[in-house]
């Protein structure tokens, strides 16, 4: 089963959202990724910004105990924006192993790792807006130099190769939906 992530934020996502209907044809490419979290045995911290929550919540709908510890922080910038929290809290008070840190940053502020201290060494995941991974990646590095940091961020509205793939995904699902 194939399952679909999409923050409706702007005119495409919007219409996206609005269309996109169960047994809809789409065009799939591959997964682009580099969030390997079962290849990692030992202690792990996982940092998502909004919509960034995908891969976390890809791993977790695949793997229904953990069996290493596993520190989630997910922040967004309002109530409205928070998905998934059924799923986290519920999978939370499934794995004792599995600590949930939800912060709402409208209300909260940012989260803040300058005075974070985790057991182990742990290996640190982000994926979020670059702004938010490439500030906390220096953070981490400041902290400890050798940080074992995997992460990914984005800037959606500004990459010119995101604004030629919206192109070609609304001309492949425009012939798909006709």
């Amino acid at each position: 089963m194939i399952f679909l992530t999409v923050k409706a934020s702007g005119d495409y996502t919007k219409s996206i959202y609005k269309q996109l209907k169960v047994g809809t044809k789409i065009a799939l490419d591959r997964a682009y990724g580099r969030m390997l979290f079962d290849r990692d045995k030992k202690e792990q911290v996982w940092i998502a910004g909004g919509i960034g929550i995908t891969p976390f919540i890809s791993f977790i709908r695949e793997n229904s105990i953990l069996t290493k510890r596993v520190d989630f922080f997910y922040t967004f910038s309002n109530q409205d924006n928070l998905i998934y929290q059924d799923m986290l809290e519920s999978y939370a008070k499934a794995n004792p192993n599995f600590k949930l840190h939800l912060n709402n940053s409208s209300l909260q502020g940012r989260l803040d790792f300058s005075q974070s201290v985790f057991e182990g060494q742990p290996t640190i995941f982000m994926c979020g807006p670059t702004s938010m991974t490439s500030t906390y990646a220096k953070v981490f590095r400041q902290k400890d130099a050798k940080s074992r940091l995997v992460y990914e961020g984005f800037s959606f509205r500004d990459s010119w190769l995101s604004i030629f793939l919206l192109k070609t995904f609304d001309k492949v699902y425009s012939n798909l939906i006709k």
